[in-house]
């Protein structure tokens, strides 16, 4: 079923044809069930073309008039619809997701289906799921940032069943009617909030936040410096309502309820206690999974514990490889696009290496039954499953955090007891108790939030230490499979050497007491024929003999997976550091400026990084610029430039400047009274990264056969900015030229026409370019006819939004450029701009198709 889903993700539309594929595996099946034969392939394809067709309503689907699809980009609308899902609060701005009703407009009023994403400015806490409201805006497509191998949110979005989203103000929003939740729902709801009251009342900062992803799952209010250390110590997985949550409700449950009905004699009698503790454990569980919000970790650890006590109940053996597949397959079968979700997929990698690690560490134990463990042996064994699942999740946590946690492993072994073994029980016992009116709830939760508060502390002092966790580039899925499929034939080979130890001590014990006359080992024993072998070198021929025999296979898979691995590395290493053309990357930043150089020999330099005006609701550097250079084995930038200290330029460089290894900065020394550049600045003096002064920085070099001049501004720029006004930060752009044999690139900041006539005047034929990065983004106030004539581009790249700025891509502008025969290129429309070029020629390349860009 995954193979189909994955199919169906990359090869949309193909309905009729897995339709007809599904249809003659059905009658293939049926054929062999008649005839009484095995049926080996029919059911893979059939459960292949199952999956594909499970995932065509999310990758592929159907037109509809009245889907509210058909209404993005159509203009101003009053939408009316209803509240689907808990509104969340998160930096003033609540969020909510709307089941949309009806559309109207002073021409018409159309009836809708769909669910879109509304963005409330300001603290709507008043409102609730259920909810019925209108107000008046425009139905928005989802933005991606593409950039080569980035993050498909508007995939993501609508793989939630999210297909739009829009904007509107706290005051705009008008309320319908409020939902009157009754049944299960209205008591989950009342649960929530008064156990959300509850820690409210004991707890504050870090403490609170904690409790509340601990016991109820609300994590959407962890700051982000909370959820940093708790990754960089590679525990933030017990912020999660996993495994260990639902394992211990069910523990404590069953426990409970097998020693009531063993003290009721006719339970006693009959055997049922144990089945009858099963089955009421499932009432608790399945209730404690939907007040904790029902996550994809949390569904299947319920399946999997579900199962387990099925399997008590019918008195089956459980068998927990199954109990995962079943768990799988039922949370595919419920939401196919689960198998992309991040949490899906580290949930059940974690569980398969725990469960996989924990069979083959039995060959390590004592053979005879009799023979005790020792204390070390045992501490060993508490700690193998964090051990396991920290190393099987370490590929998906590098591909989708850039991140490793070597501390861990030893952090797991405090964390994991204080939050499975007092947190959580405490937490869940003393809210229980509050629901019923008990008097000595609180008091339990103080006593949590101190053991919370004690955890924070510990989690923050480790996350201190230098190698307690480490960025990493992003591998590719080769790499991912190789990893996995070299750990299962090295687990193979242990496990066959292990076996055959036996047998090699005493093929070595023969080997050493046997020795022929003149000193060397007998032919026989030793297969060494002319008797020319060393001892050592017999001995490892012997091991090596017993511990390969009869594992052909794997020792072929062996060979193939290290010559694979090390035509990877090659390609790698020679891709990184030995190709000898210049790579220019424009990358899409959204309304910003960013381009990366990779100049031959493997030399980077970053010039400008995006960025918004607030880094705390989005963070170009984390979100899109560092996993660009991630992912292309980046974790070492030369220089980096700094053109002017805007934050659409300067933002973005501030996550690159404290994480990857950066040894000079170039800017023309600007200061900007901006708490982004203060942080900037105290960046580069923590880290010593050489920051020359803008007089000091020299006007030409040549780095690795490419030439970079700095044409402007001019050296007495800052006295001239207290006399000419238009002197600004934006006019006062560092302007570089990069040079590549016959192929130039000009990158002019933001300057704006005045500037332009400084610089052809105090640059002449120095400014003339192959490539012409669009100054100030495209606007109207820049790119005059005297400073394109001067520069007389043959491509010009705009990297620009679509915001309100969008209005500033004026077509004058872009007529101008192609009244000069100049093939214009945007990352609005184009998304990121790949250039690559031997000095001779240019190479140009898109994320996006190449259409229009007028």
């Amino acid at each position: 079923m995954m193979v189909g889903i994955v199919s169906g993700d990359q090869f949309p539309g193909g309905w009729v044809s897995a339709g007809l594929v599904l249809l003659t595996a059905i009658i293939v099946i049926g054929r062999s069930v008649r005839q009484q034969r095995n049926a080996c392939i029919s059911p893979f394809i059939l459960m292949a073309a199952a999956g594909y067709l499970m995932i065509q309503p999310w990758a592929a689907p159907f037109p509809s008039d009245h889907h509210i699809r058909r209404f993005i980009d159509s203009g101003r609308w009053t939408i009316m619809g209803k509240i689907c899902a808990p509104p969340i609060l998160k930096n003033n701005c609540t969020s909510l997701i709307l089941a949309t009703q009806r559309l109207e407009n002073s021409d018409e009023s159309i009836d809708v289906i769909g669910r879109i994403r509304v963005s409330v400015k300001g603290d709507r806490s008043d409102l609730g799921q259920g909810d019925r409201l209108t107000f008046v805006g425009k139905i928005l497509p989802f933005r991606n940032f593409n950039n080569p191998g980035g993050f498909d949110y508007r995939k993501y979005m609508h793989y939630g069943g999210i297909w739009a989203t829009s904007y509107v103000s706290s005051g705009g929003i008008t309320v319908l009617d409020r939902k009157e939740w009754k049944g299960i729902h209205r008591m989950v709801q009342n649960c929530r909030r008064h156990i959300s009251r509850q820690i409210d009342q004991v707890a504050v900062g870090d403490e609170n936040q904690t409790l509340k992803a601990l016991i109820v799952g609300e994590r959407q209010n962890l700051s982000s410096p909370l959820r940093e250390v708790f990754t960089r110590c590679g525990v933030a997985h017990v912020l999660a309502i996993s495994g260990l949550h639902i394992g211990m409700i069910a523990l404590v449950v069953y426990w409970a309820v097998r020693k009531i009905l063993l003290q009721i004699p006719w339970f006693l009698w009959r055997g049922w206690a144990s089945k009858g503790a099963a089955l009421g454990s499932v009432g608790p569980i399945v209730f404690y999974g939907f007040i904790s919000g029902m996550s994809p970790s949390t569904q299947r650890a319920i399946v999997m514990v579900c199962v387990f006590l099925t399997a008590v109940c019918v008195e089956r053996e459980h068998d927990p490889l199954n109990t995962l597949a079943v768990a799988a397959l039922l949370l595919l079968i419920l939401h196919p696009p689960s198998l992309f979700s991040i949490s899906f997929q580290l949930s059940f990698m974690a569980v398969l290496a725990i469960l996989s690690g924990m069979e083959f560490s039995k060959i390590f134990r004592p053979r005879e039954a009799c023979e005790p463990c020792g204390l070390k042996m045992k501490v060993v064994f508490i700690a193998l499953p964090t051990l396991f699942a920290t190393v099987g999740t370490w590929p998906l946590v590098m591909r989708y955090f850039n991140q490793v946690s070597f501390i861990g492993p030893v952090m797991n072994l405090f964390i994991v007891p204080l939050v499975g073994w007092l947190i959580v029980p405490i937490g869940l016992f003393s809210t229980a108790c509050g629901l019923v009116g008990f008097d000595f709830s609180l008091p339990a939760l103080h006593v949590c939030s101190f053991i919370a508060g004690v955890m924070i502390r510990i989690v923050k002092w480790a996350s201190t230490f230098p190698l307690a966790a480490v960025h990493t580039v992003t591998p590719s899925l080769f790499e991912i499979v190789w990893f996995y499929a070299f750990v299962w034939a090295m687990m193979k080979i242990i496990r066959q050497w292990m076996e055959n130890r036996n047998d090699t001590a005493s093929c070595l014990a023969n080997s050493l007491i046997r020795p022929v006359e003149d000193g060397r080992f007998s032919a026989d024993s030793s297969g060494d024929r002319h008797g020319r072998l060393s001892k050592p070198c017999l001995m490892w021929r012997r091991v090596l003999t017993n511990c390969f025999s009869g594992q052909k296979t794997v020792r072929w898979l062996c060979s193939v997976i290290v010559v694979a691995a090390c035509a990877d590395v090659w390609y790698c290493l020679y891709k990184r550091f030995r190709h000898n053309d210049l790579r220019v990357t424009i990358l899409d930043v959204g309304q910003g400026s960013s381009a990366l150089l990779e100049l031959p020999g493997g030399y980077t330099m970053l010039m400008d990084g995006g960025g918004f005006s607030d880094n705390s609701r989005f963070d170009i550097g984390a979100r899109v610029v560092a996993p660009c250079l991630w992912r292309k084995k980046i974790k070492t930038v030369d220089t980096l430039i700094l053109s002017h200290p805007d934050s659409d330029h300067l933002n973005g460089l501030i996550y690159i400047a404290r994480h990857f290894h950066v040894k000079n900065i170039w800017s023309n020394g600007e200061v900007a009274n901006t708490r982004s550049y203060q942080q900037f600045v105290k960046i580069l003096k923590e880290k010593n990264i050489k920051s020359p002064e803008y007089p000091d920085l020299p006007r030409n070099q040549t780095i690795n056969h490419v030439t970079f001049h700095v044409l402007y501004p001019r050296d007495e720029f800052s006295a001239l900015s207290a006399v000419d006004k238009w002197r600004d930060t934006n006019n006062n752009s560092l302007v570089v030229k990069v040079q590549f044999k016959e192929v130039s690139f000009l990158f002019p900041g933001d300057i704006s026409v005045r500037a332009e006539k400084e610089l052809i005047e105090t640059a002449g034929n120095r400014a003339r370019s192959t490539v012409l990065i669009s100054p100030h983004h495209g606007s109207r106030t820049s790119s005059s006819a005297a400073f394109l004539d001067q520069v007389n581009p043959d491509v010009v790249i705009v990297s620009h939004g679509k915001t309100r700025y969008r209005k500033a891509l004026y077509a004058p502008v872009i007529e101008r450029y192609r009244r000069r025969d100049c093939d214009v290129f945007n990352t609005c429309d184009h998304g990121a701009v790949m250039m690559t070029t031997d000095g001779a020629s240019l190479e140009i390349d898109t994320v996006l198709p190449t259409a229009s860009c007028s």
